[in-house]
């Protein structure tokens, strides 16, 4: 009976290990993620995303309820900028896939996303920035603070994402 229960929990324990080599296996076989694809909505930006987030973040609980429905409504009357974009996202994507190739063309529609990229960008920067000047000193501190520390973290991921590769 002894040997029995020792033969199935090394059974046991063989099987699990195996479950945790194959995941760890998989893990560091597994590629890069692919880079947006070139329609996916990344009008707006990062920068001005993160900085949303942080003032939200750092905002006290009791005002960030309305900051969130304020940058909602604010987001949602930026709507035709944002179609702009995405049609100026289209019409590169269309220009590149043309045959024959016209430079010209394409040319023409990276100036145009371009262009509505930073028409946008204004939009919701200026947005942001009326947000911020209705915040203390305190909490702007605490804005800087935590973009502080995001891009700190960045930067580790970043070296430890190369070190791995080396």
């Amino acid at each position: 009976m002894n040997s029995r229960i020792l033969l199935i929990g090394l059974a046991v324990s063989i099987g699990i290990n195996l479950i945790l080599i194959g995941m760890f296996a998989g893990a560091a076989m597994r590629p890069e993620p692919p880079p947006p694809a070139l329609t996916e909505t990344t009008a707006g930006g990062s920068s001005e995303r993160v900085l949303a987030r942080a003032l939200i973040a750092s905002a006290p609980q009791s005002d960030r309820r309305a900051i969130r429905q304020d940058l909602r409504r604010s987001w949602q009357e930026t709507a035709p900028q944002r179609q702009r974009v995405e049609r100026a996202k289209i019409e590169v994507a269309n220009a590149l896939r043309a045959a024959p190739y016209d430079e010209d063309r394409t040319i023409a529609a990276f100036s145009e996303l371009s262009e509505a990229e930073a028409e946008l960008k204004i939009i919701i920067r200026t947005n942001l920035a009326r947000h911020l000047s209705e915040t203390s000193q305190e909490t702007r501190d605490r804005i800087v603070q935590n973009l502080e520390r995001r891009g700190q973290r960045r930067e580790r991921l970043r070296r430890e994402r190369q070190h791995r590769q080396n």
